[in-house]
């Protein structure tokens, strides 16, 4: 049985996007192999696009990389430490790794975007039909919240 809760990295989809960055290069990576910038990128755009972005995997990979990019940025997601525990290299490149969006309001915006989809997303939608759907919509804001 898969993982499932109303924090951004409480699903499987979420932790194996994490695995997959990991496992990337730093910075843009190459054709063959996109790295951790390139697909953190890819991943906010799958997830703000209108027809990908109500798929329940794009959304909950789309939460994760905004908290990444709110985490870039400064403020993290209470807790994110004990969820990189075993992402080290990852969890290193979030706090001094050179990363080519770092403080970009571009990044940011798309961040936010890919969170407006996802409030209409099929997760939406899954969360709607549960006695916890007011926390879920919280826990969204308060990452909008925190990407400013």
């Amino acid at each position: 049985m898969g993982a499932w809760d109303m924090g951004s990295f409480d699903n499987d989809s979420a932790m194996d996007f994490l695995d997959i960055l990991e496992s990337s290069p730093e910075g843009e990576g190459s054709d063959e192999e996109p790295g951790r910038d390139a697909l953190l990128v890819m991943t906010l755009l799958r997830a703000a696009d209108p027809k990908d972005g109500a798929d329940v995997d794009a959304a909950t990979e789309g939460l994760a990389a905004a908290e990444l990019i709110a985490a870039i940025n400064g403020k993290p997601l209470e807790g994110l430490e004990d969820t990189l525990e075993s992402c080290e290299s990852l969890a290193e490149w979030i706090a001094t790794g050179e990363i080519s969006f770092r403080g970009k309001k571009q990044i940011v915006e798309l961040s936010q975007k890919a969170i407006n989809r996802v409030l209409t997303s099929e997760l939406a939608d899954l969360w709607a039909d549960t006695d916890d759907h007011a926390a879920w919509i919280a826990t969204v804001k308060d990452l909008q919240k925190r990407l400013g």
